[in-house]
This record gives structure tokens, sequence and C-alpha cells, in this order.
């Protein structure tokens, strides 16, 4: 059995590559092609952030293990990682159904204990930010049969490496967990915990929902999707907005990003007819679930209007069942219905599209944001704007804002 190591002067596949927004900050995904008699890779292990020290290798690092039946060896030759938009030949070699290979940067060897794996070292090693990013997996034709991403709340605060649960399944977030004390490092199945089964059908219905499309200004959007997507799809996917194509930023497994070009819509009225949006060919997560396209249409509202604050609750008690979170109320005195997605909340964006009929209230919560900037105990402010950055309205507080001082601190709201 040739087992060579890769070394400088071996040449290897040129990809293709995904432009910066392709590999915007994600959750982790795996995916592989079905198993033939003569094997194939699949990403099992991730490890992009190997601080604190908790007992895993102390060093970056991305294994593959083959898989298969029969007697036969697995060949390595012609395969590449492709992460950063820097592609890596694997080791060339054929090896046992069962072998994990592990690649790292070579002057690192000395951080691993490999036990039955392979060390597969590389001269260069572009890193893994731990902020997020994308790992490729392509066969000798330079397709793309197994994707790893990650983003930086998927790391769980360092240390550990990201497993694959079950190598039945894609990787995305229902089927991925953090490596433990006693678990290999490299390999790691773990069945048992892959659950929240939904078929594509039943996926796709719950993304259609009307709140689940958010828009973040002219020209984009995020649609919350509502399940863990197949990666290798995704990276695939092409977008549409209006019939026209659109750029697909995945932020996670289950949130996308529409980007296009404003374009005026001939007939027909926006408000009411919505304009059609799809994005695919797309697979769910589990082993066998076919590819299919996602289209719904986006309602859009209105986005400016006249609002104004009128609650607050800047320190709540984290034990109060009615309203343990940092709260604001907002009043629509506007004559028309405003559409709440787009605007900027000190920072945080809506996981939602919240729709506020005229005269209404509506309290929103730390929960309903992403980036919610917080409010703290010790007084401050914050402004609510456009996405062209007007302020649409502002609020400030400070602890002793209670008519009873001695309520600061009591989880009563301002109002």
């Amino acid at each position: 059995m040739d087992t060579r190591l890769w070394s400088a002067g071996i040449g290897f596949l040129q990809p293709r590559r995904l432009s910066p927004r392709k590999v915007a900050s994600f959750v982790l995904y795996f995916c592989f092609s079905p198993l033939t008699h003569s094997g194939q890779w699949v990403l099992t292990s991730i490890h992009p952030d190997p601080t604190p020290s908790l007992g895993a290798p102390e060093a970056e690092f991305i294994a593959l293990t083959a898989l298969g039946t029969g007697d036969t060896c697995v060949a390595s030759d012609g395969w590449s990682l492709d992460w950063n938009e820097s592609p890596r030949p694997c080791a060339p070699g054929c090896w046992p159904i069962g072998t994990t290979l592990v690649a790292h940067r070579g002057s690192d060897s000395a951080d691993f204990d490999f036990g039955s794996a392979v060390s597969m070292p590389m001269d260069s090693w572009p890193a893994l930010v731990n902020g997020g990013g994308l790992v490729l997996l392509r066969n000798p034709d330079g397709d793309v049969v197994d994707a790893m991403s990650y983003s930086g709340e998927s790391l769980g605060g360092g240390g550990r490496p990201l497993m694959r649960s079950d190598t039945q399944h894609c990787g995305a977030a229902p089927n991925q967990h953090l490596w433990e004390p006693g678990m290999n490092p490299f390999f790691g199945p773990r069945p048992q915990t892959v659950h929240g089964h939904q078929t594509l059908i039943s996926a796709f219905e719950e993304a259609r929902l009307p709140h689940r499309i958010v828009p973040r200004g002219n020209g984009t959007l995020d649609w919350f999707l509502g399940t863990g997507m197949n990666p290798t799809s995704m990276w695939a996917a092409e977008a549409r907005v209006g019939g026209h194509p659109a750029v697909a930023e995945w932020l996670s497994d289950s949130v996308v990003r529409f980007l296009w070009d404003e374009r005026p819509r001939a007939g027909g009225d926006i408000m009411e007819d919505g304009i059609p949006i799809s994005i695919g060919p797309l697979s769910g997560c589990f082993h066998g679930e076919e590819a299919a396209m996602l289209t719904t249409r986006y309602r859009p509202l209105r986005s400016s209007g006249d609002i104004a604050v009128v609650g607050a609750l800047a320190d709540p008690i984290s034990t109060d069942p009615a309203m343990p979170w940092e709260s604001i109320a907002l009043l629509n005195r506007s004559e028309y219905p405003l559409g709440l997605g787009s605007w900027s909340f000190g920072g945080g964006d809506l996981r939602r599209q919240i729709k506020l009929p005229s005269d209404s209230v509506v309290w929103l919560t730390a929960r309903d944001f992403e980036g919610w900037p917080g409010m703290t105990n010790a007084g401050g402010s914050m402004n609510i704007s456009s996405p062209l950055g007007s302020v649409v309205a502002a609020l400030s507080w400070s602890p002793c804002d209670h008519d009873v001082p001695a309520l600061s601190g009591s989880g009563m709201p301002l109002v």
C-alpha cells in the first residue's frame, strides 16, 4: 500500500472559487455522495479554535475518514481540501476503509497524539478563522462532495473540535456536536444525538411563513428557513428575486441573505402581490432527501413612519415569568402598518419580520434580536435607525427613572 505523504511540488486540481459572500459565517455542515464499493472520503472533524487547552490537540486540524464497503482500499490521490479560497492537496495513497487522515500545519506535529489516525502535515496552513468559515472537500474531478462550515458561536468558546454526529447524514446543526474529554477528536459519531428530522416539504412549508422573510433595506433580505439544509446543495444553490439572479449569502445552515440590484416592477401592486423569490435546488439534512426549489413571495411593508418609544425594561429579573428579558415598547402613530425588520436597534437586527398596525403597540425583547446591544443598569441610550442611517426613534434611561428609587433593579418596566 502506498502511504506517501504529500510534499511541496506535487500538483493539485484548481477548484472553483467561492466569493467572499459565499463563505460568510456558517454553522457546522457535512455532506457526502452515496457510498460506492470503492469508498468515499467524508469530513468528520474540524478544530478552528484550539484554545483554551481542554485536552484536545492544541493546534488547528481538519479530519477526513474513508467510508465504504468491501475489502478495497480508498484512494486519496487527487482529492483536495479548500478553505479560505486556498486549495490544499491530500496525501496520495490508498487507505483501508475506516482510515482517518488528519490535515494540519506541519510545524504543529508535536501537538498531536494521532492514535490510529494518520498524520497528513502541510507545509503551509491558512488559518481557520475563529469567527466562522467553510471547508470544502473535492474529489479528483474537482466536484464538491462534502462541506464543513461553522460559525464563531458553534465553537462554544474554543478548545473543542466540532464533530460530525452521524456519517449517514449531512452536518447541519441537527447533526453536529462538540468534542468532549475521552472522545476521539478526529472521528466521534453519535448517531443517537441526531434528532428533529423534517421532510423537505414540511421544512419548506415552514420557511414560507411571512414572518420568516425579514427585509434589511433596499435589495437585501434575510430568509430564516427554520431547518438545517444540506450544505453541499447550499453551496451550489442559486437565488432569484423577481425573476432576476441574486447573490445568496448563507449566514448559517438555516438562514440565507439575498442581495440584488433594485429594479422597478412593471404592473401589479408590490405591496399586495409581493415579489417572487426562490433559491435552490436545496435538500434537507437527512440522507436520501431529494433536492427541490424553495419558492415564495416577499411582500414589502413601509418602513418609515411616526414611531414613539412608550416603554422600556432595562433591568429585568431573570426569574420573572412575565418579563425576564430586556425589552422596549414601540407605538405606531402612522395611519398605515409598518414593517420593523429593516431597522437597526442600536446595532441589533430583528430575527423575524414584525408588522405593526396603525395605532398599535408591540413589546420587543432581547431574544427577538441578533446582536442585541444590551441596556446597562447604570443608564444609557439607544437609537433606532433606518437602513440609510436616519434615526426613526430613540430612548434613554437612567437607574433612577423609577418613580420610587427602591424599585430600581426590581424588574419593573418604565412606561
